[in-house]
């Protein structure tokens, strides 16, 4: 990345407290991430949200990202401010790719919400969601 190649600090923070890591992340760009990573870039870092770059990219759906923080030892279990774990928001949006690599990774089913909700109940919800749509289909005549 040419800003890396010119001295940019990946230890900026914007008002969010995001880094460029994290930024990165949520943009689904591997490219950059790998560059950062490259660059030393803070892996567990947390914005002002308690979002981390692994989070986010969990979130998103963004697999490759993923790939790229866990193979730099993103831990698996931080949560945000909620409470809310990697696993529990990929789980919660659907993406399937990113629940198996994080479970790969051991990430906790068991860590609870702050509100008390567990990540087991994201999956179970994941799991039976293609069975529930499939359940409303009006029946062939």
């Amino acid at each position: 990345m040419a800003l890396l190649d010119q001295g940019a600090d990946v230890t900026w923070t914007d008002e969010d407290g995001a880094t460029p890591l994290v930024a990165a992340s949520i943009m689904g760009n591997d490219e950059a991430v790998a560059a950062l990573l490259a660059a030393d870039a803070a892996v567990d870092h947390a914005n002002n949200d308690g979002f981390t770059a692994l989070i986010m990219a969990a979130q998103s759906g963004h697999h490759p990202v993923v790939m790229l923080l866990l193979a730099a030892n993103a831990a698996v279990d931080l949560a945000d401010n909620t409470g809310a774990t990697a696993l529990f928001l990929a789980a919660q949006e659907g993406h399937a790719d990113v629940v198996a690599s994080l479970l790969a990774a051991h990430a906790s089913v068991n860590q609870p919400m702050e509100d008390g909700q567990h990540p087991s109940l994201s999956l179970h919800r994941m799991a039976t969601r293609p069975l529930w749509s499939r359940s409303w289909q009006p029946a062939p005549t």
